[in-house]
């Protein structure tokens, strides 16, 4: 609260934050001249990313919270607004299945470990890659390491916000597609090309390619690590050199299987809260370095089908499914919508088009696993070139000479041979993920007890209660 009422921009003798008082306390003056203490009773819980919308049929207030998954200060700003909002929807960027999931893993005390188990050894690797689960496993090791780093929990944001709607008697709302939609889109694009892009290709108009950062790389020929050096000093980290050197000894332990110091860490941790915060607000704010769903390329820059896949699957179709999800009930009276910050500025831009049928045709179509752009299998081409081949094959076995026959031989060993080195490869990079994550929680740990804190866990069984609605299915003809 404050001592008194103040207008500090019309004062140009108003505190600054040079002025010594602590986050939250400022010296201010009255329009009487008085000097007075401002008080803010949450100084570090006002949010720096939320933006204001108005539902398009019912004028009721949508408030967005644009959140970093592994953000601290993000769960802080959801559960604040949650609670003295006290709306009558919480719309998340989550699915059942990765609600499900989080929940679990919210119960868990180690989550880099227990994700680390389904990559304990490379046949155990190997057989995620063959169940398609390659990018589910890497995702959880991911966030779960990085949390262990940030001392945070993956989707800390989520899960303030299902408590924050539990405690006011919210809906919980479900406004994200399957994740399987989601990755099977991007496979499907990715192996089989697409015929929008190949559209794209013709006209030049990309959209979420090179971003002012990649051109500024190229121009200065700037190595990985002196990128890294320039985000690092961007977001205010101070000694950034040394940063990157406890982050690579930190990789080095893990792959060793040596127990991470905890300086190193703890160094890290200081200057990656800065990093996680500065990118959450740079994406909030549209930034095209950190939103490739938004940036613009030249018409000259050739984009791969990766990159464009990507941010078509991964950030634009989605922003439309975020969207229509907040509005898919006009009689809530204020609703609390919590995603990423990159995914913002896409949903204000698509805000005024979610109703039009051409809109919800997109919509439903964004739910399937297979776009309707992808190009089909080509199977009169794979069938000849397998007959061709066999042909040719069994011609140079019979009738070649002993030159060609062992060529021949040499160059289906070879193929094979990196085939299955790949696989390998692939399969022991799961397993070198699981040993660094482990590696780091370990760290954490230590660095917990020796900072006499309690592990952050949630208690089994806390969200039974919870009122869960779907908004990510498609509308009916």
């Amino acid at each position: 609260m404050s001592l008194d009422r103040v207008d500090a921009d019309d004062d140009p003798s108003s505190s600054t934050d040079d002025d010594g008082f602590p986050p939250g306390v400022s010296l201010g003056t009255t329009h009487g001249g008085v000097r007075v203490l401002q008080i803010d009773d949450h100084p570090e819980d006002k949010p720096k990313c939320a933006k204001k919308l108005q539902h398009p049929a019912s004028g009721s207030e949508i408030t967005l919270i644009g959140s970093a998954h592994v953000s601290e200060a993000s769960a802080r700003e959801v559960s604040r607004a949650i609670l003295e909002g006290k709306p009558d929807l919480v719309v998340i960027e989550l699915d059942g299945d990765r609600l499900k999931s989080l929940l679990r893993s919210a119960s868990e005390d180690r989550p880099a470990m227990h994700a680390a188990r389904r990559v304990a050894s490379v046949r155990e690797a190997f057989n995620t890659l063959v169940n398609g689960q390659l990018a589910i496993v890497a995702g959880s090791l991911g966030y779960s390491t990085i949390g262990a780093v940030l001392d945070t929990r993956p989707g800390a944001e989520f899960i303030a916000a299902v408590e924050a709607a539990r405690d006011v008697g919210a809906t919980v709302v479900l406004g994200d597609r399957n994740q399987r939609a989601t990755v099977g889109r991007l496979m499907a694009r990715v192996r089989r090309g697409s015929t929008l892009f190949d559209e794209l290709a013709k006209t030049g108009e990309f959209l979420g390619g090179e971003t002012d950062l990649a051109r500024a790389d190229a121009a200065t020929k700037r190595s990985g690590v002196q990128k890294a050096k320039h985000i690092l000093e961007k977001a205010g980290c101070e000694h950034s050199e040394a940063v990157i050197k406890s982050a690579l000894e930190i990789l080095d332990s893990g792959m060793r299987g040596i127990p991470v110091r905890v300086d190193d860490l703890m160094r890290v941790r200081k200057c990656a809260r800065r990093v996680v915060e500065y990118v959450r607000v740079e994406s909030f704010n549209g930034n095209p370095t950190f939103s490739p769903g938004l940036s613009k390329v030249d018409s000259a820059k050739k984009m791969s089908i990766m990159d464009w896949a990507t941010a078509e699957t991964v950030i634009r179709e989605r922003d439309l499914i975020l969207a229509t999800a907040l509005q898919r009930d006009p009689t809530a009276s204020s609703v609390v919508g919590v995603v990423g910050a990159g995914h913002i500025a896409g949903i204000q831009q698509l805000w005024d088009e979610v109703e039009s049928s051409e809109s919800r045709a997109k919509f439903n179509e964004y739910l399937n696993e297979w776009p309707t752009d992808a190009k089909p299998v080509d199977y009169t081409n794979r069938i000849l070139s397998g007959v061709f081949g066999a042909a040719a094959f069994t011609t140079i076995l019979r009738r070649g000479s002993a030159g060609a026959v062992k060529f021949a031989g040499a160059l289906v060993g070879s193929m094979l041979t990196l085939g299955a080195v790949g696989t390998y490869m692939g399969a022991s990079g799961l397993v070198a993920l699981g040993r660094v994550a482990v590696a780091i929680e370990d760290a954490s740990i230590r660095a917990a007890e020796l900072g006499n804190r309690e592990d952050s866990a949630r208690a089994k069984g806390a969200f039974s209660n919870m009122i869960v609605r779907d908004a990510a299915v498609p509308y009916k003809e």
